[in-house]
């Protein structure tokens, strides 16, 4: 329990913020530490949840008493080891903004994610192609990283990190030297086995910031977390399908099976970036 005395001043807003670990790197991203926060007017019966990250403060509306004669206070509780007993306001609306946001971010800033999609984007020749793939990876990734969220499926990160490292390779390299493997029911499987471990490593930015939460609220982070996680997807994935379109297809119209050489040179970089990552992932970077 954190707990502020103000000392008589009545701020309109307050603003909580932490920089926690960020000095310690990950696969060259700076480590999240995330908080899952309940905070209130001492005059008030129940407690507001509230999400705090690195990249995300938290921004408290001061609404004061007018009773005279008690100092105003506020206190805040961040879970860890003490908990409020007071019931929790069902703030969903709140919720889901704060998770939506917080699943966008966690894609966007996640270059192994990113690589493993671009891969997977690269050989799809065809729009049915991408929404085939895209939704054999949506749906394991989702169905994963509920189970962890719900604390049934669990791995530690020495294992999640390298296989998620691994796929960036294995898929980028079938992009080279297997191209027909590289769509159809071998690239499905693919998909739908690494989207499994994929989903735990998106788990990874939800169970602090979700440890304590009512039910409800449960139900509406893990749900507004997904829809961020997808939008974050489609960010990527349309235009850089649209755009690969143009490259890959010659002036006859008819895409061929075989990878441009410009599109061969991106994803031997992306193999290359993989091999980093797995290296790092190893070495507890």
């Amino acid at each position: 329990m954190i707990e502020y005395a103000l000392g008589g001043v009545q701020p309109k807003e307050i603003t909580i913020s932490h920089m926690l670990l960020a000095e310690h790197r990950r696969l060259g991203q700076p480590w999240e530490v995330n908080f899952a926060v309940q905070i209130r007017h001492d005059d008030e019966q129940t407690w507001t949840p509230s999400l705090l990250t690195r990249t995300m403060p938290l921004r408290w509306t001061c609404k004061w008493s007018e009773i005279s004669g008690v100092p105003p206070t506020t206190s805040a509780a961040l879970h860890g080891t003490d908990r409020p007993v007071i019931g929790t306001r069902l703030d969903l609306a709140q919720t889901a903004r704060q998770y939506a946001w917080h699943g966008m971010h966690h894609i966007l800033t996640g270059y192994d994610h990113l690589l493993f999609v671009a891969a997977l984007v690269i050989a799809a020749t065809s729009l049915w192609d991408l929404v085939k793939v895209v939704s054999a990876f949506t749906v394991t990734h989702t169905f994963t990283m509920t189970l962890s969220v719900l604390d049934l499926v669990r791995l530690p990160s020495s294992v999640v990190e390298p296989i998620i490292a691994g796929s960036i390779v294995f898929v980028a390299v079938q992009n080279l030297l297997f191209p027909r493997q590289s769509r159809g029911w071998s690239r499905l499987a693919i998909a739908f086995a690494f989207g499994l471990f994929h989903g735990l490593g998106f788990a990874g930015g939800l169970l602090e910031a979700m440890d304590g939460m009512p039910s409800l609220n449960l139900a509406a982070a893990l749900v507004s977390f997904t829809i961020g996680v997808e939008l974050a997807h489609q960010l990527l994935i349309v235009p850089l399908f649209y755009v690969l379109k143009l490259v890959r297809e010659p002036e006859s119209g008819e895409p061929t099976v075989k990878l441009p050489t410009s599109l061969r040179y991106a994803t031997c970089a992306i193999s290359l970036a993989g091999m980093f990552y797995f290296v790092q992932s190893l070495r507890g970077a």
